[in-house]
């Protein structure tokens, strides 16, 4: 079943309609009356629905089951990595935050990062397709460009703080209502970032791997590991 946006569905719509772009793509994806259609209000819901009429210009679905919160996890993940100089990479680390469940993306901006290449609006898009390949109900929220100071600032006082550092520890199960994975630039943080990150009582160390790995594998590693050792996943 595919997911598409639907921004002004709520769980009391009955029937959706389909405009412009949304539209667009369920005839892309060659859908027919009768068949299945995951809408997304990137707010929280998704719904279940039957595609009822399919023209040149809209798509009308019946709503067939409310599916509140579907695909999110019951904790939440704030992802922070050092801004990339090549923009293609960079997206695809928000593409894979997204699709692992990130609630929050953070550029950061640090000491090695080169410029920021960062665009708003492309991140956005970016960020709308990852919700609707990973058939989520919210879209995360894609911060300004910070310091790792104003990160630190912002976070809750209880969050689960990970830095990745090949002078930690192997990823183990904790516990924690917000989680945080930080992942430096290009040459990783600098000295005094590191200094500053490990003065916080929130942090803690993970080695993700035996080997120096890309930032944007980093935080895939992370990532991943972030959700399988924590106590509250839905497996258990």
């Amino acid at each position: 079943m595919e997911c598409l946006f639907a921004p002004d569905m709520t769980i009391d719509t009955a029937t959706v309609l389909l405009l412009d772009d949304e539209a667009q793509h369920a005839r892309a994806l060659r859908l027919r009356v009768g068949e299945r259609l995951l809408l997304s209000n990137a707010y929280g819901l998704c719904a279940e629905t039957e595609v009822q009429e399919i023209s040149r210009d809209k798509v009308m679905c019946d709503v067939v089951r409310i599916l509140p919160e579907h695909n999110e996890y019951p904790f939440r993940i704030i992802v922070a990595l050092g801004i990339l100089d090549n923009r293609e990479r960079m997206e695809f680390a928000l593409e894979k935050a997204i699709e692992l469940g990130a609630r929050d993306f953070v550029p950061l901006l640090t000491d090695n990062s080169e410029r920021d290449r960062t665009k708003p609006e492309r991140l956005q898009a970016k960020a709308l397709a990852a919700l609707k390949q990973a058939h989520r109900a919210h879209l995360p929220t894609i911060h300004a460009p910070m310091s790792p100071k104003a990160l630190l600032q912002m976070l809750p006082a209880n969050t689960y703080l990970i830095l990745a550092d090949a002078e930690g520890t192997a990823p183990h199960r904790y516990r924690a209502g917000s989680v945080c994975l930080c992942v430096g630039a290009e040459g990783g943080f600098s000295p005094n970032e590191l200094q500053l990150f490990r003065n916080d009582p929130r942090t803690n160390l993970w080695k993700l791997a035996p080997t120096r790995l890309r930032a944007e594998t980093a935080l895939l590693c992370g990532a991943t590991a972030l959700t399988l050792f924590h106590e509250l996943s839905f497996s258990e």
